[in-house]
């Protein structure tokens, strides 16, 4: 490896993200991890590495394998609340505006990469790990 190989590497993961962003990169790294191999068979490593962290780095923002699946799961299929905890037009709206709100919302997630992924994914390691599916059904 070149120093400059190997500066540019040291540099990278020396590039410090706001927590939010940081579980960004590690979501997306797990989508393809869990997509490319499946649940069973990614690993911590294969998913830091693949976002340019250290074990250690995602251990800092997860606690397992299992909790990134869930936040993966919860990121990409949960529809978006506005900052009261309220789904879009739900203040004060009748309860079919409401439901129409939520779907359309729904329908337009689908157009996003993630979601259809995660989607595929949840559907193909339903089986492996149904406790961590029905946990994210009951959430």
């Amino acid at each position: 490896m070149t120093s400059g190989t190997r500066q540019k590497t040291e540099t990278q993961r020396r590039r410090y993200l706001p927590s939010v962003e940081r579980k960004r990169e590690i979501l997306d790294a797990a989508l393809i991890e869990f997509s490319s191999h499946g649940y069973a068979a990614a690993t911590i490593e294969r998913i830091a590495a693949r976002a340019g962290l250290s074990k250690a780095g995602i251990y800092a923002h997860y606690k397992s394998k299992d909790e990134v699946f869930e936040d993966l799961l919860e990121t990409a299929l949960t529809p978006s609340l506005k900052d009261d905890g309220m789904l879009p037009a739900a203040a004060g709206a009748a309860l079919p505006e409401v439901v129409a709100s939520y779907v359309d919302q729904m329908y337009d997630r689908l157009d996003e990469p993630i979601v259809m992924a995660t989607f595929q994914l949840l559907i193909t390691e339903s089986r492996r790990t149904p406790d961590l599916i029905r946990r994210w059904y009951d959430r």
